[in-house]
């Protein structure tokens, strides 16, 4: 009986924390044998939920969280952090939600399930690009766009790019989008990001000189936008990006020249929103990224 009231001490401050390790509770009670049976006490009295393992939620008196899937896929192991449609998702430049969530950075993960959701790794190709919004951690715009462009057949296919690029096209900083391309280093990437946003019927200058920066690293190789163009779809060749398209493809809409480079969805906008159940105000924290990769 002592030792039950001595462990409830605990469950307020995991209540306040949400989500939580094994390591938050020994942290919390200072004792690897006490955070154990707190665990287990606390699964049995059905005051946590297990997510899967070393990885927790805390439950009301009605047996309710308020957890949702960003708020799980960055916490799943040190320096994971949310990427691919899943940031696309988290910037509400989606249509839909999908059960799918993909997670990069940090220590690999077995795919999951909780909830409903399927938890997905991506080995990641750059470090940098991975912004904080109310400790939840995500690729920024620029890097979210690049990240689908390169792997966007592991995701759903080509359709999933002609669904969001015009949402991203209008708010991105190109200038970022030319860096995160020389540490991607890959010609093929300067290929598809130079066709699948040249689609856009750009008038100004400014996104005139980003092409010509794209086509500069661009040598006599051919490629192709994606696999099947190699067997089983019709195909055209693009000669400026000496690229293989669908034949479908083709110009999509005329982007407003007028409209500002800078993003019109300003952080408040993505933070505040009910929909993500995040607390709103927070600055964005750019990091360093650090991990195993």
């Amino acid at each position: 009986m002592i030792i039950t009231v001595i462990h409830m001490k605990y469950y307020k401050h995991l209540l306040s924390l949400k989500i939580f390790t094994t390591e938050d509770i020994i942290l919390l009670c200072g004792n690897v044998n006490t955070a154990h049976s707190i665990i287990t006490s606390y699964q049995k009295r059905k005051l946590i939920k297990r997510v899967r393992q070393n990885l927790y939620i805390a439950l009301d008196k009605y047996k309710r969280h308020s957890v949702n899937k960003f708020m799980i896929a960055s916490k799943i192991s040190k320096n994971n952090y949310i990427s691919h449609y899943s940031a696309v998702e988290f910037y509400k430049m989606s249509k839909e939600f999908n059960k799918e969530v993909y997670v990069s950075g940090g220590t690999r993960f077995n795919t999951f399930s909780f909830e409903d959701y399927n938890y997905y790794y991506i080995k990641p190709k750059i470090c940098e690009g991975v912004v904080t919004f109310n400790n939840i951690s995500i690729t920024d715009k620029e890097r979210t766009i690049l990240d689908n462009i390169n792997d966007f057949e592991k995701i759903g296919g080509i359709d999933i790019l002609y669904d969001i690029l015009p949402r991203f096209c209008e708010c991105i900083d190109y200038d970022k989008v030319l860096k995160y391309l020389s540490l991607y280093n890959k010609q093929s990437m300067y290929q598809k990001t130079g066709y699948l946003l040249g689609e856009f019927d750009w008038t100004d200058d400014f996104h005139k000189s980003f092409f010509y920066e794209c086509s500069k690293h661009i040598g006599n190789a051919a490629g192709y936008l994606y696999s099947e163009l190699k067997t089983k779809e019709k195909r055209k060749f693009d000669r400026k990006w000496r690229l293989y398209v669908p034949i479908k493809a083709g110009k999509h809409r005329k982007i407003n020249e007028e409209e500002p480079r800078k993003s019109k969805y300003y952080t408040s906008d993505i933070i505040s929103s009910s929909d993500w159940g995040l607390i709103g105000g927070h600055k964005v924290s750019h990091q360093n990224w650090k991990g195993n990769y």
